[in-house]
């Protein structure tokens, strides 16, 4: 959505803006307030059920992944101890 509004900047904060129909600044105070053209971007942080089901599935999956990796090295380090026992 693309906007016209009036705008008093205080250092780099805004301290009035108005509408072009509802304007709230006095006269006095118009000559302090700058035209200018704003365009609004919304911002999306929804999260779906599916996208959380398949980050879920993902990290199960790779928690699955390294313990059968961890078991491996454990069998592997076992059977080199027993060699080295006999």
């Amino acid at each position: 959505m693309i906007k016209k509004l009036w705008v008093k900047f205080d250092g780099m904060d805004i301290s009035c803006f108005c509408e072009e129909d509802g304007k709230k600044c006095t006269k006095e105070e118009k000559p302090k307030c700058k035209e200018y053209v704003v365009k609004f971007i919304e911002v999306k942080r929804d999260i779906t059920e599916q996208q959380i089901k398949e980050v879920m599935t993902r990290e199960q999956k790779a928690m699955k992944d390294i313990l059968a990796k961890i078991k491996r090295y454990d069998t592997e380090l076992k059977k080199s101890i027993r060699k080295f026992k006999v």
